[in-house]
């Protein structure tokens, strides 16, 4: 798998769309098209590939639907998780404008967890990922949660004044809505509420927890199981 992730930092379809097109001919076995971008004729395999699956990671609309135009997997970055809905159609109009079968895209359903048996425990991690990352989600995203960019002003002065511990302080449950904290029991439950959203297949992204190994075998041994039943 080869993963191309769109950072909302300027990015566009075309040139997203060059760069998934040159990198399908590099795994074909040819050369690279040369650009004003940076690809030179110089760009090319120096082994044997076989075919390698390229995911798109997209927040924007217009990036989504190029996923579902051009991708053979699609990794939603979504703000809030209950997002999916509205990202997933946005992927599979690309693909049913490029005139592809939406059931050949593998579209998961990606989110930030953070899990732990004390629920205050869990939270800290995912208040700190928001506390440096809100103010630079895509706004259309944030619209869509209840928040705007003036939201987190005051977490970043205090970020620039008290660092971490005072920002943290200011991270409100709404602004915690953006990803998922608490108990396996606590993820599990809005977990599904993706699944009954039409979700198969959920990616959970980092913080993951306070204790990162413990989170990831509480995702393993209690989380997936219960959405697997």
């Amino acid at each position: 798998m080869l993963i191309l992730a769109d950072s909302g930092s300027g990015g566009t379809p075309a040139t997203t769309r060059f760069a998934v097109n040159q990198i399908r001919t590099l795994l074909a076995g040819g050369r690279a098209v040369a650009d004003d971008a940076g690809w030179t004729s110089e760009a090319f395999l120096r082994f044997d590939a076989g075919p390698v699956p390229l995911y798109l990671g997209a927040m924007s609309p217009r990036m989504l639907a190029l996923a579902g135009e051009c991708a053979d997997g699609v990794l939603p970055l979504l703000y809030p998780p209950e997002h999916y809905p509205t990202a997933a159609e946005q992927v599979l109009d690309g693909a049913r404008a490029a005139g592809r079968d939406p059931d050949d895209i593998d579209l998961a359903a990606c989110i930030w967890v953070s899990v732990d048996r004390d629920e205050a425990r869990a939270r800290r991690p995912l208040a700190e990922k928001i506390a440096y990352y809100g103010a630079s989600f895509a706004p259309y995203l944030l619209h869509r949660a209840g928040l705007s960019a003036a939201d987190f002003e005051p977490i970043q002065a205090a970020l620039r004044a008290d660092g971490i511990d005072g920002a943290v302080d200011l991270v409100t449950d709404r602004m915690l809505a953006l990803g998922i904290a608490g108990t396996p029991e606590q993820v599990v439950a809005r977990s599904q509420g993706l699944i009954a959203m039409g979700a198969r297949h959920v990616s959970f992204g980092p913080p993951l927890g306070p204790d990162v190994l413990g989170a990831v075998d509480s995702l393993g041994r209690e989380v997936l199981p219960a959405l697997r039943g």
